[in-house]
């Protein structure tokens, strides 16, 4: 038997990360074609999202890509990524950009969905209910409140369903989760072609998020069109949900943008938000059926720890805050992790690898220095 070593494989299943401002020779780590997670660290500004598109356009020739954008900073990667000068990375053509997209109530009759945005057991078990009843409700909020508001309390007759204090949860927390759910208006995307889904101001809806992933390979949401963080952690929560059964089948390679917003270190244990439970359990079940995470955020000491001890790549960018410093110096045990004397005018990122033994230091080629160096 001929065992084949790294190095061979680095050229055979190499995803270029950069260049070594040293020598601008191209900087490759090895994509073992298996489940596993990078982090990207840095302050705003310093370039996480461009080496993240750059390693999505790398990888979308061989691998399914899903995007959680949560500002919109992928959407140039359908098109043009026109900040690479250098044109090693182009973008994902047939990359489907949705924005302005909810779900319906009809989509709602899971009580533990009902959990996740906040509602007591007993007011998730309503709610789920009365999703039910779509004849109804015809995934109209208003008519749906009708339904909540018509439910007896206990104290008053014998056909009670819910406590008062229980009734008046819902109905509140129903206020705040309105823009959370289209109507029936909105454009249904689920079997439609690529060229045919473009935003002209009716939001967008898929019914089968299965087969929407299935028959698009590359997909980019942007999950905070309202920029509300608990609309992001359930949109993440439930797509990743709904998606979970096809996992082995479509392998694919998820980036999460602002993971600290979707994965945060201190939650409230009676609210844990819907993304933090599909992404640790992403993290430590479905890399086993080739699922890749990349986790993007400038505040990684914000970061649930459980999220960081499954991370196997790291690529630290300068970090302003004191606190990221610190958490990830005491995880490395390495000052070099992060006191490394960064070369004027780069904006370079230091990959680190534990489990690989692997570390060096590069540059995106998105970089403005890199053409700078070489004039």
């Amino acid at each position: 038997m001929q065992w084949v070593k790294a190095e061979q494989l680095k050229e055979s299943r190499a995803v270029i990360i950069g260049y070594n401002p040293y020598t601008l020779q191209p900087s490759k780590i090895i994509d073992y074609y298996m489940g596993d997670a990078f982090l990207f660290a840095g302050m705003t500004g310093y370039g996480k999202s461009i080496l993240a598109g750059n390693i999505a356009v790398e990888l979308s020739s061989r691998r399914n890509i899903i995007i959680f954008d949560y500002k919109g900073d992928y959407k140039n990667l359908k098109h043009i990524n026109f900040e690479n000068k250098d044109r090693m990375f182009n973008c994902i053509p047939d990359l489907v950009y949705i924005h302005r997209f909810g779900f319906k109530l009809q989509d709602f009759t899971n009580s533990f969905d009902w959990e996740m945005m906040g509602m007591t057991p007993n007011g998730a078990n309503i709610c789920a209910s009365k999703a039910k009843m779509f004849l109804y409700h015809r995934n109209s909020v208003d008519k749906f409140k009708e339904l909540i508001e018509e439910i007896a309390v206990f104290g008053k007759n014998d056909k009670a369903e819910a406590w008062k204090a229980t009734k008046q949860s819902v109905l509140a927390k129903l206020n705040g989760l309105r823009h959370c759910f289209v109507g029936n208006e909105a454009i249904d995307i689920t079997y439609a072609n690529i060229d045919e889904i473009r935003y002209k101001g009716i939001p967008f809806y898929v019914s089968d998020w299965k087969y929407f992933a299935r028959k698009h390979k590359h997909i980019c949401l942007n999950l905070n069109s309202e920029f509300s963080p608990q609309k992001a952690q359930l949109f993440a929560g439930k797509i990743m949900n709904e998606i979970e059964p096809i996992m082995q089948e479509i392998s694919p390679v998820i980036l999460i943008e602002e993971a600290h917003k979707l994965c945060p270190e201190f939650v409230d244990e009676a609210n844990v938000p819907y993304s933090m439970i599909k992404i640790l359990h992403y993290l430590k079940e479905l890399h086993k059926k080739g699922v890749k995470l990349i986790l993007i955020s400038q505040y990684p000491h914000q970061l649930q720890n459980e999220v960081l001890d499954e991370v196997k790549r790291f690529f630290i960018g300068k970090l302003q805050n004191i606190k990221g410093h610190s958490k990830l110096d005491d995880m490395f045990r390495l000052s070099s992790a992060l006191t490394y004397n960064f070369m004027d005018n780069h904006r370079e990122f230091w990959h680190f690898a534990p489990l690989y033994n692997e570390k060096e230091i590069f540059a995106p080629y998105d970089s403005y220095t890199f053409y700078e160096k070489r004039k």
